[in-house]
C-alpha cells in the first residue's frame, strides 16, 4: 500500500475514475480490507518510532563526535532540541474578547 487514499487505490486496482471514490467507500466497510488496513496502520506506527529512536541515537553520536565537524554537530544539537521542543515557545494572551470589537468613546 503507497498511501491511505482509496480511491487511488481503486484506480490502482483497475476501477474507473469515475467510480473509484465509491468502491473505496464500499471497501472500506469489508471486515477483511478493515483489518488489513489497521494492521499497516500498527506496522507503521511500529515503523515511525523505530525511526525515531534510530534518528535520536544518530544525532546524538554526532554531536558528542569530536572528529565530526562543528556545522554538523551544530546541527545534530539542533535536531535533538526541536525534538524534545526545546525551542518552542508559548505566549500567554490574556483579556482578549473574541467578537465584536469594543465601542470607542467620543471625548
Amino acid at each position: 500500500m503507497k498511501d491511505f487514499n482509496g480511491a487511488r487505490a481503486a484506480i490502482a486496482a483497475g476501477y474507473s475514475k469515475r467510480t473509484a471514490r465509491s468502491v473505496a467507500s464500499e471497501n472500506l466497510t469489508k471486515p477483511d480490507i478493515k483489518a488489513a488496513i489497521e494492521k499497516l496502520k500498527k506496522e507503521l506506527v511500529h515503523d515511525k518510532d523505530k525511526i525515531i529512536l534510530e534518528n535520536i541515537i544518530f544525532w546524538q553520536r554526532m554531536r558528542d563526535d569530536k572528529k565530526s565537524k562543528d556545522v554538523d554537530r551544530l546541527r545534530a544539537s539542533e535536531h535533538l532540541g526541536k525534538y524534545v521542543a526545546m525551542f518552542t515557545e508559548t505566549i500567554a494572551i490574556e483579556n482578549i474578547t473574541i467578537g465584536k470589537p469594543p465601542e470607542l468613546e467620543d471625548e
